[in-house]
């Protein structure tokens, strides 16, 4: 059950800084180009690759991090559905 909580705890943490983010940079660069969910997704492929990296070099963390952080959080924060709605709704 714990996994599950993790997991929802992470997609909430990850989903509302990508409405925060997305929104920011929307509001400071324009909406004619969906450059908020542009950046959250490079951030998202970098962060996932960091953290996999940090969690399988350190065999000694708790299970809980893998489903907190990558599965949960990073799956909530990223958007490309979004991206692709986006995009798709400029042209």
């Amino acid at each position: 059950m714990t996994k599950y909580l993790m997991v929802g705890l992470g997609g909430f943490l990850g989903s509302v800084l990508r409405f925060w983010l997305g929104g920011y940079v929307g509001n400071r660069m324009g909406t004619r180009f969906p450059y908020g969910t542009f950046i959250v997704n490079c951030t998202a492929c970098f962060l996932i690759g960091l953290i996999v990296t940090l969690l399988a070099e350190k065999t000694n963390w708790n299970a809980n991090w893998r489903y907190l952080l990558p599965i949960g959080f990073i799956g909530g924060y990223s958007t490309f559905s979004t991206f692709e709605y986006e995009t798709f709704r400029v042209f």
